[in-house]
């Protein structure tokens, strides 16, 4: 936005306070983005739906946490010979 603003300082025409005019700039940047073509081609959607049903990072953590302390405990048993 800054360089945009910068690109196009020597237009500034002093009818108005700098903060007005970048302001103004703004405003009708996102004016043309929400009015884009991009917009017209996305289809917004309010509900959110998870795609991915494999484990839980809480449950993969926990899982790896018992297989460390099943480990640890064979590895404290007496070597048999």
């Amino acid at each position: 936005m800054f360089l945009n603003a910068f690109k196009y300082l020597s237009r500034f025409e002093h009818r108005s306070s700098v903060k007005t005019w970048l302001l103004t700039i703004t405003r009708n940047r996102s004016l043309n983005y929400l009015n884009s073509s991009f917009l017209k081609r996305v289809t917004l959607t309010d509900i959110v739906t998870h795609r991915y049903n494999g484990i839980s990072a809480e449950k993969e953590a926990l899982d790896r946490l018992n297989v460390n302390q099943i480990w640890d405990c064979v590895l404290q048993l007496p070597i048999k010979i």
